[in-house]
């Protein structure tokens, strides 16, 4: 992926760098965040850089058995905090850092968050859910103390049902948030085998509803699914 720079005024976009991924922009407008150097596991090095793309450095970087990025600024203006990614069994953690320097410490959520987003007052608003067939998918919400380093007790934002939604920005002042929902549903299909099992006939749709469906076995006879 490459990053660009556009003005909602109008005119041509201008590309800021290749083989990066855009996070997020300091609460005064200086600095852009972006993660690069992909590994295995994602992404392995967070750097900040000028709007007009200069002055590039990175600040955090990771070995190749995790990954890092989602990079946001705290409500104290002070401190960064960043999603880690440790080892293949996707266990997400939270990394509390000075930008200046200093030890990194290390947040476990509550919860295993499957996507998130920081809100101006420290909340973290998260989306949890098993998998694809627990759609539920429902947004929660959790304060970080940010003294202790410690998430207080999280609560149900929404009541979904059939969907998941996901948190994609939030307004400045922290008062809105934007989501966006989707429904993933899976299709059976059925065909005969033929030429030794080397290929199939055009298969014939067996599932009919937009639900999630899985086929498991077939009955002894063959006839039933």
């Amino acid at each position: 992926t490459s990053i660009w720079i556009a003005s909602v005024l109008g005119g041509p976009p201008h590309k800021l760098r290749d083989e990066a991924e855009a996070d997020s922009i300091s609460p005064d407008g200086s600095l852009i965040c972006f993660e690069a150097n992909s590994g295995r596991l994602g992404n392995r090095e967070i750097w900040l850089m000028r709007p007009d793309g200069d002055e590039a450095r990175k600040v955090f970087d990771t070995d190749e058995n995790s990954s890092i990025g989602g990079l946001q600024w705290l409500p104290d203006g002070q401190r960064v905090i960043y999603y880690k990614v440790e080892g293949s069994n996707d266990n997400v953690v939270f990394v509390s850092a000075d930008l200046k320097g200093g030890p990194l410490t290390t947040i476990r959520p509550p919860a295993n968050p499957d996507n998130y987003i920081w809100l101006p007052d420290g909340r973290l608003v998260y989306r949890t859910g098993d998998d694809a067939v627990d759609v539920a998918g429902n947004l929660w919400q959790v304060r970080l103390d940010l003294q202790r380093n410690t998430f207080g007790k999280p609560q149900r934002v929404t009541e979904f049902t059939g969907i998941a939604v996901n948190p994609t920005s939030v307004t400045s002042d922290g008062k809105k948030l934007v989501i966006y929902e989707w429904r993933p549903h899976s299709i059976v299909f059925v065909g005969d085998l033929q030429a030794g099992g080397t290929r199939i006939t055009t298969p014939a749709r067996f599932s009919l509803d937009e639900q999630w469906n899985n086929p498991l076995a077939w009955t002894a006879d063959s006839k039933a699914i």
